[in-house]
């Protein structure tokens, strides 16, 4: 495997053997199994970016799914008010409770960390046998996904009321973290997208993903169409 490692190592990026890049997305949700199957019934927590592979992880494995803004800032209080096992951002940024080190009891904190992900991740290539690749691959076929997309808008808030307006008969819109709309049709593989303001820098994000990878391109060309028009 790859490792990058942002400069204060809370951050950790994945490349498999045959050096692909890894969507934090995807080692969440595997982090995400690895985490409850070695304290069944934990919370995971996760940003609204994108989620469905950490949903029905973690629903496959008996734990609860939790989603909250995304940020470290939003992350540690939380887990921590919530005694929540595990967490994990589309960004790479992953946090632990410190029941996973053995922390003494009545002890409740939390630490962002990236080194515990590539050992959990070592254990599990050498318990299964697998290469990471493989490891991958439920998740690189299922689940399509269209990368970071960061945008320049003049006005961002008026653009997320157009965004609602033309996504109005959706199954779900939410507000939790910018806009996220829903279309769960499983005949068509369904989609969701989430734009939001970016925290650190002067931009919008959006990010998009499907069960259909021809659904998604479809998608994508249609939202950044709308995104210029607003330009």
């Amino acid at each position: 495997m790859g490792i990058i490692w942002d400069g204060d190592g809370d951050r950790c990026i994945f490349l498999d053997e045959q050096g692909e890049f890894i969507e934090p997305y995807f080692m969440t949700a595997i982090l995400s199994e690895i985490m409850l199957k070695k304290y069944p019934g934990g919370k995971i927590l996760h940003d609204f970016r994108l989620t469905w592979a950490i949903d029905e992880v973690v629903k496959n494995n008996c734990g609860i799914s939790l989603a909250i803004k995304a940020g470290w800032s939003n992350f540690l209080p939380k887990m921590t008010r919530e005694r929540i096992l595990f967490g994990g951002e589309t960004s790479g940024h992953y946090f632990f409770s410190n029941l996973l080190t053995g922390g003494a009891k009545g002890e409740n904190f939390v630490f962002g960390d990236g080194i515990l992900p590539v050992l959990f991740i070592l254990e599990k290539l050498s318990q299964t046998g697998k290469s990471f690749s493989q490891l991958l691959e439920p998740y690189r076929q299922n689940y399509f996904v269209s990368g970071e997309r960061n945008f320049k808008i003049n006005s961002p808030e008026k653009l997320l009321k157009t965004l609602e307006e033309k996504y109005k008969d959706a199954q779900i819109i939410s507000h939790l973290d910018g806009l996220t709309v829903e279309y769960n049709n499983p005949p068509a593989g369904g989609w969701r997208f989430n734009f939001r303001l970016s925290q650190t820098e002067p931009v919008t994000r959006l990010n998009l993903e499907s069960r259909n990878r021809k659904l998604l391109a479809e998608k994508i060309r249609e939202i950044e169409k709308i995104i210029k028009s607003c330009h």
